[in-house]
Parts: C-alpha cells; structure tokens; sequence
C-alpha cells in the first residue's frame, strides 16, 4: 500500500472485486481490530517528523496521511422538505453524497487499519453522524486501536437522544454545528428552517447541564457563520457560547453552497470594515481572557480573497484522507472535488483511474493516487515551481478558506 507504514502487521489487502455494497468478514480476516499496544504514539510521531523532513513540492509521499474524515452517513435529520429541494438545486455533489453507503463497522474497521499512524479521526459530512447505528463503536474502536483524537460533528437535533452515548463513549471533541444564537441567523446563515433552532438551543442546554454534571473531559464547540451582513453579531455569538458554557466557538465564513462559485455574501479580505472589526473582536477577547484567566477558545473567519486563482495553499493533499461509506477516498477534506479535469488526467497515468471516479481505499497505494497526486502539484508552493504552475487552481480551491495560507 503506501510506502511508509510503521505497523504493517495491522494492513489488509484487498482486490477490486472482494468489496460489496459493506467489506465482509471474510474477506478482511477481522472478527475485531488489532490493538497496536502500548507503543501506539511512535508511529504517530514518527509519521509527524517525517511529514516536516519531507519538502512539499513532491507529489508522491513516503509517510501516511495525520488526520482521517469520516464521511459517515448520507441521511439527514428531517429539516424539512425545502431544505432538500434546494440544497440539491445549490450543491451538484449533494447527491452524489446521498447516493453512498453508509460506513458500517466492518468497513471502518478495514479503512482505519489502513492508516495505523493516523492521530485524529473526524466524524463529518453533509449528513448527521448520530443516524449511523455503528457510530459510536467506531468511536470506540479507534480508542481501542491507536487512541487518536475524535471528534465529532452534529446538528444538535439529537443531542437529546443521545447525550448519554455521546458522554459514555471515548469521544474528544463535540462540535454542534448550530449556525447562529437565535433562530434568525440559523435560517440566514444554513438556509433551513428557523423553527429548528429553539429545538438545538434547548437540547443543548440539556446536554451541556448534563456534561457538567459529569464532569466530562469532552471538549464541546459551537460551531457558527457569518456573512457580509451579520459580521457585526460575532459579540452576541460569543456571548452566548460562553454563557451556554461550552469550552469554544468557532466562526466560520459563509461559503456558497456550490463550491464552485464564489458567493457576494463572503467575506473578502479587501473589505477593511470586516478585517478592522474582527482585529477589534479579538482584542477585546484577548484582553477579557487575560483578566478572568479563561480558557474559553474562539476562532474567527478566514478571509477569503478575491482572486484565489493561484493560491495553492491547501495542505489537505499532504495530511488528509477522506473516505465515504463506499470507501471513496477523496484529497479534499469537504468533498467538493470528486474528479480530475480529463485533459490532466492523461499526465497521471491514465489506466489507473477512471476520470469520473475517485480511488478506493483498497487501491495498492490510495495516499499516492493518480488524484492525490494532482492536487498536490495543484497545492506546490509557489516558490518550489521553476516556471509557471502548468496545473489550474479547481474552482472549489477559489472559494475555500483552506487554500487562504494564513
């Protein structure tokens, strides 16, 4: 598989053909998952030095990816039926994404014995990780396994049902994606129904006096955006983060729901009201934090600029893998580039990949993919190239605060 694997006893090999709609049993030889012992950390760290020895110009790496995203499930808790019909209008990978397995166990079990040295696992997607019946033994698995940081990401609208799951299993990170602090930013910034969020904001209170109760080590987020109009209530999101009492919010920028196109409703780093007020924002939080010794965390939005077309700053090629429940594994972290442009395609040895297809985690060397491949000549930094970049900056790279480099 790849080259540089510190715990090969773990990996197993499988062909094309031995994968169905779930990996079987029988064809990885897994009952359970192997523990890699007490000396877990080494190939964690080993991997880390590696990856900082190793110069980011080179498109084919001798170390394994640092962070695995899990694309769970492709089932959504019923917002209603407008937030389907436009989102499938707004999003054309939306139902690409629908259309994937769920990832079971038996499948997370094979993907993660893939990537021994990996050091955090994120449960994400467009869909709610609590609706997979498997999840929270996958949480645990990777607890068992090599004890990577976990996270989580959640909607809130479950949060009730199951709190107690949440606070019992070996999950790090909790992050509740709520939009906003009152129903009128949640429907502004998410495009759903306002008459969710008295529901999110009550089950979170619930959770968050039950977390406390228990004196759990879980670290708990809110996590928030803010476009062009609503930058200004970044005060009253704090404020009601803290007084929730969870331990950080993060704020994001508001991106179109296309990914290909840029969205007016962004902020842009040429906006200097936008820069003055955020470097305000922080001050202010600085100096609060300082005085009370709070530990509470906030992130702001990366800025986005206005012509991204030859950014290549996007280290997700060098760290990430991303994989579905039909154990696609994809260079981009939020699922937005699914395929190679055909004419590039050809410089990557054609035969290995179909141009409308992504690898497969079972592929002989997934992290070094025809598509990994080009994303990290697309993402070699400027001054490591001896001319011009003959790879194009891909639409979604434009409008991604990943690709931003600060």
């Amino acid at each position: 598989m790849v080259k540089a694997h510190y715990n090969d006893s773990t990996r197993v090999v499988l062909h094309r053909g031995d994968y169905g709609v779930n990996i079987p049993r029988r064809h990885t030889g897994m009952s359970g998952i192997k523990k890699q012992g007490p000396w877990y950390k080494i190939p964690q760290l080993l991997n880390a030095l590696r990856y900082y020895l190793t110069p980011k110009d080179d498109e084919v790496l001798e170390y394994d990816p640092f962070q695995l995203r899990v694309f769970s499930n492709r089932q959504y808790v019923k917002y209603g039926e407008k937030f389907y019909i436009e989102s499938l209008k707004q999003d054309k990978n939306l139902g690409r994404r629908l259309s994937t397995n769920d990832m079971d166990i038996d499948a997370f079990k094979y993907v993660l014995a893939q990537v021994p040295a990996v050091r955090t696992v994120d449960f994400v997607g467009r869909g709610e990780p609590l609706l997979n019946p498997d999840i929270f033994e996958m949480i645990d698995t990777v607890a068992e396994y090599n004890q990577a940081y976990t996270s989580l990401t959640t909607t809130g609208m479950l949060l009730d049902k199951h709190g107690d799951d949440l606070l019992d299993s070996g999950l790090n990170q909790l992050v509740v994606r709520c939009y906003g602090h009152r129903p009128s930013a949640f429907h502004a910034m998410s495009g759903l129904e306002a008459l969710n969020f008295p529901e999110i904001e009550k089950n979170l209170r619930h959770f968050v006096k039950k977390w406390k109760s228990r004196k759990s080590t879980l670290e708990v987020v809110l996590q928030m955006t803010v476009d062009v109009h609503s930058f200004r209530d970044i005060p009253d999101m704090l404020t009601f983060a803290q007084k929730m009492g969870v331990n950080a919010l993060w704020v994001d920028n508001y991106l179109s729901p296309s990914g290909d196109e840029a969205s007016e409703r962004s902020l842009y780093d040429d906006y200097e009201p936008v820069k003055e007020f955020l470097a305000e924002v922080m001050g202010n939080f600085a100096a609060d934090a300082r005085a009370t010794g709070s530990d509470f965390n906030l992130k702001l939005p990366v800025l986005l600029s206005r012509d991204m077309s030859e950014s290549r700053n996007c280290s997700d090629p060098y760290t990430v893998l991303s994989v579905d429940g039909d154990c696609t594994v994809l260079p981009c972290s939020r699922q937005m580039i699914y395929q190679m442009p055909g004419n590039i395609l050809a410089d990557f040895k054609e035969e290995l990949l179909d141009p409308d297809k992504a690898g497969k985690i079972w592929d002989e060397d997934f992290w070094n993919n025809p598509m990994y491949q080009w994303m990290r000549q697309v993402h070699t930094p400027p001054e490591a190239v001896l001319g011009e970049n003959p790879y194009p900056v891909p639409n979604p790279c434009q409008h991604c605060p990943k690709n931003v480099g600060n």
